[in-house]
């Protein structure tokens, strides 16, 4: 009988008994390498739930008073502010007629200051008859030095209060302007009042800079006044010699300049409190009160939110089995598209465990407590306030 040749197995059968009985062996083992890579790449981790810290502020009414335009647009809802913008202001005429009473109480002052120096020639004439000497020519030098003191603090207060009614003329002649130029684009109005409202401003502005220097020029002459009268008094041993004339006269004069000095520092107080400005750049997210409308001291007007932010508020749980510490790198995924990854680094860590807020909890029906941390984010990421992030902690950030 002839020999049987054994038939050859081909080389697709041997690689299909191959992918059969090896390969799942070899993904197998594959798979639970990769597991425990991946494990020992997570292992000592902290995932949470951050959120883009929102800066949020209510502006207030400075005083009691009626709201009027501060010469912008009409305010709307997520309108974009700018820091230090004029938003709202008070009505201003009552200040004004403050400022007037006030102006008028100088010039009564201004003119019972001249008779009281006509007064104290006629005494210290009076006295020079009975008592001729060099050390009174010196309490006459005094006199007239006192009296120049308190005619300089005049001159002051007349010049503050003329100063004050400018810039309260000037404040609502600049919202005008920015109304007729906003007009003027539209072709509402002409050009021509434009130019008219221009030039009454910059000779007002003007007004105001030549008032400035010379208030300037008149503190220093106070300052120097005083200085001249102190010398002269020491020089004098007073009061032994101090003619009791020089006090009777003075001293109401001197205190009711002190009262108009007083009375020019509130009204100070009070134009500053007329303007409400933004304090930082952002856009408005509530409108509480609109022009036109009579506001208390404290009332809320507007709620300005911060478009941009550099920090991110997390909180780690005790299960996270990790001590934050500050510089600690930090990644944050973005959940919004596109989605992407922020780096940071802790900036500061709570002093105590807080319960964590409803936004950050995984379950919102289970309580949970964690430590809060503040992450610092790169000014350029742009990240918006409020949104929410997934946080991965690197504690091995020291080795």
């Amino acid at each position: 009988m002839a020999d049987l040749r054994r038939i050859r197995t081909p080389l697709s059968q041997h690689w299909r008994r191959i992918r059969y009985q090896l390969v799942p062996v070899v993904s197998f083992c594959l798979a639970v390498g990769t597991v425990f890579w991946l494990w020992g790449q997570q292992s000592g981790r902290a995932f949470a739930v951050g959120e883009v810290e929102a800066t949020r502020i209510d502006l207030t009414a400075p005083d009691n008073g009626m709201l009027v335009s501060a010469g912008g647009p009409r305010w709307e809802l997520f309108q974009s502010v700018r820091k230090g913008q004029l938003v709202a202001r008070l009505d201003d005429q009552q200040l004004k007629a403050e400022i007037a009473t006030h102006q008028k109480r100088v010039l009564a002052l201004k003119k019972e200051m001249s008779a009281t120096e006509a007064q104290l020639r006629v005494e210290f004439a009076r006295l020079e008859r009975d008592e001729a000497s060099f050390e009174f020519e010196k309490i006459q030098r005094l006199r007239r030095m006192e009296l120049d003191v308190e005619t300089i603090r005049l001159e002051i207060l007349d010049r503050e209060g003329q100063i004050a009614a400018d810039r309260l003329e000037l404040s609502l002649l600049s919202e005008r302007l920015a109304q007729i130029d906003q007009l003027v684009r539209d072709k509402v109005e002409t050009p021509a009042r434009h130019a008219d409202l221009k030039r009454e401003h910059d000779v007002l502005e003007k007004q105001i800079a030549g008032n400035q220097a010379a208030l300037l020029e008149a503190r220093n002459q106070r300052t120097e006044a005083k200085r001249r009268a102190k010398a002269m008094e020491n020089s004098l041993n007073l009061p032994t010699t101090r003619p009791a004339a020089l006090e009777t006269y003075i001293a109401p004069v001197r205190a009711a300049i002190a009262v108009e000095e007083a009375v020019m520092k509130e009204i100070s107080l009070e134009i500053a409190a007329l303007e409400v400005r933004v304090p930082f750049d952002g856009m408005i997210r509530e409108i509480f009160r609109r022009p036109g409308q009579t506001v208390r001291r404290g009332e809320p007007i507007l709620t300005i939110v911060s478009d941009q932010t550099q920090h991110v508020i997390s909180y780690v749980r005790q299960h996270h089995r990790v001590g934050p510490q500050v510089g600690m790198p930090v990644e944050m995924r973005v959940r919004t598209l596109p989605v992407r990854t922020v780096k940071g680094t802790v900036k500061e860590i709570g002093p105590q465990i807080v319960r964590v807020p409803r936004q950050h909890l995984s379950d919102p029906q289970v309580d949970e407590w964690g430590l809060p941390v503040r992450i610092a984010i790169a000014q350029n990421q742009a990240l918006r306030p409020g949104e929410m992030v997934d946080i991965t902690f690197k504690p091995n950030f020291g080795k």
